[in-house]
């Protein structure tokens, strides 16, 4: 297991949102799903292709949370957002 380098609501203040309910540990960042470790936030980039599509995939690898855009409309599966 990777150690924690920050957490959910760490994350929260250095962007300006509110706090998380879940403060969950977060280890790193990752923009490819394939790439996914438990306790990363997946960062959802526009690109060829749109991160955004990948979003419920991220928390079914493991991801406790995703960075999108204030337009993406949140599904059932999604974590923090």
């Amino acid at each position: 297991m990777t150690a924690s380098v920050w957490t959910l609501n760490d994350i929260a203040v250095v962007l300006g949102v509110a706090p998380f309910a879940n403060n969950a540990d977060v280890s790193g960042f990752s923009i490819d799903t394939r790439s996914i470790q438990p306790s990363n936030v997946f960062v959802a980039l526009k690109d060829q292709r749109d991160g955004h599509d990948f979003v419920t995939a991220a928390f079914k690898s493991g991801a406790v949370a995703a960075l999108v855009a204030t337009s993406y409309v949140a599904k059932p599966e999604d974590g923090a957002l």
